[in-house]
């Protein structure tokens, strides 16, 4: 009321009350609030101004606690994002043209168990993607990340051995930038899982323990058909050679699975309609 309907300090305040509904995982209300941000952005800074980029991240983030029938709606959200940073006159940095590009890859591929066509547009975005990262990054954790998604995409194709091969470039690479960090129990998981696939079990239990396993299944079983398939069948290998504490391990990590949060019918506050500028 005192600043007029499009005031980019209106539109902050948009978003900022979606990110505080998202975190109250009130995903209903939180779409129209950053939808309503980014009409009034689009009109004081352009549509393909690096906020806009900014909002669908943000968005793009509620759609991640929305049902699964919602990702046709965030794969629409990270190609309009990857288009924006590609084209944009502001200079947003190699940084966020990659991660963009990796989160759309992964977005096409993870979730495209019985689409081929899918899978394969989703195979070559990652790896185009990870050669972007190779070229304008180096080595950093952000190179790492595709060639992790990318053995989840070959396991989808039935090429263990390629899996197994990015699972362990996955690895060494992490290891080599900075062995601590967050990402690296993933990382170990996932090749002893792929070793196991390869019946290579004495290297695969080696790697297979409670803390990682669950890590890994957590934030990767929740969100992804391919990484819970790949897990049971990890298990299933270990059960078949006689190895039950592998087993168990990645058994009972899935056991905690939710695959996709409920999505929630709340009615949250009431976002008026932006009206036409003049």
């Amino acid at each position: 009321g005192l600043l007029g309907p499009n005031d980019e300090r209106v539109a902050q305040s948009y978003r900022t009350l979606s990110s505080v509904l998202r975190e109250r995982h009130e995903e209903a209300a939180a779409l129209p609030a950053i939808d309503r941000a980014m009409e009034i952005f689009t009109i004081t800074r352009g549509p393909d101004s690096l906020v806009i980029a900014e909002c669908l991240e943000d968005k793009y983030k509620i759609y991640n606690y929305l049902t699964m029938n919602s990702r046709d709606d965030a794969l629409k959200v990270l190609a309009q994002r990857l288009d924006i940073l590609r084209r944009s006159k502001e200079s947003p940095g190699d940084i966020w043209i990659a991660v963009a590009w990796r989160e759309y890859g992964h977005e096409l591929a993870m979730l495209a168990v019985a689409d081929a066509a899918r899978l394969d547009k989703g195979e070559i975005e990652l790896r185009a993607a990870a050669q972007f990262a190779r070229e304008h990054l180096g080595k950093c954790i952000e190179s790492t990340r595709a060639p992790f998604i990318l053995a989840f995409v070959r396991y989808a194709k039935g090429d263990v051995r390629g899996a197994l091969a990015l699972a362990q470039q996955a690895y060494d690479e992490s290891l080599a930038v900075d062995p601590s960090h967050s990402e690296t129990p993933w990382k170990t998981t996932l090749l002893g899982c792929t070793l196991a696939l390869d019946d290579q079990i004495d290297r695969a239990q080696a790697l297979i323990n409670k803390a990682d396993a669950e890590y890994f299944v957590g934030s990767w079983g929740r969100s992804s058909n391919l990484s819970r398939s790949l897990t049971q069948s990890a298990a299933a290998k270990f059960r078949a050679a006689g190895r039950d504490a592998p087993a168990l391990i990645l058994e009972r990590a899935l056991e905690g699975v939710i695959p996709w949060r409920l999505e929630r019918d709340q009615p949250g506050p009431t976002i008026p309609p932006n009206p036409p500028p003049k």
